[in-house]
């Protein structure tokens, strides 16, 4: 059985060569609609990333668990923990909600920026539609 052959429907021939290599050939608004894909694909890489690693670390439980180990039933230190050992684990654990606020952060300015160049994106189609 023969493969069928595509006809390409787009105007640039070859393959990217990598996501930050701009082709030539593109108009001004060919290029910032490009940019908006580039940008919404990274977006949604990084956000999967993200919901896959937050699966596992549910902030509430992660820290709940941790305190919970240092103390004891009625929630008194145990007389053997050293002190150094329980500020150390709560020095981890705000580490680690301050790295996810981070992310969080930066996701959503992230976003603001392709909601940005989507919206203008779609307000340059709609003045070239209507030349």
């Amino acid at each position: 059985m023969e493969e069928a052959v595509r006809k390409k429907i787009g105007i640039i021939a070859g393959d990217p060569k990598r996501v930050r290599h701009s082709p030539e050939g593109l108009t001004a608004s060919q290029l910032a609609l490009r940019e908006a894909i580039v940008n919404r694909f990274s977006t949604n890489k990084i956000k999967r990333y993200i919901t896959e690693q937050l699966q596992y670390i549910n902030c509430q439980r992660h820290v709940a668990e941790g305190v919970k180990m240092l103390f004891d039933e009625r929630g008194n230190p145990p007389a053997n923990a050293p002190i150094p050992a329980i500020i150390e684990a709560r020095v981890k654990l705000e580490s680690q909600l301050v790295m996810l606020e981070a992310i969080c952060s930066a996701l959503r300015s992230h976003i603001v920026q392709i909601k940005e160049v989507e919206n203008a994106a779609f307000e340059m189609l709609k003045i070239e539609q209507s030349a």
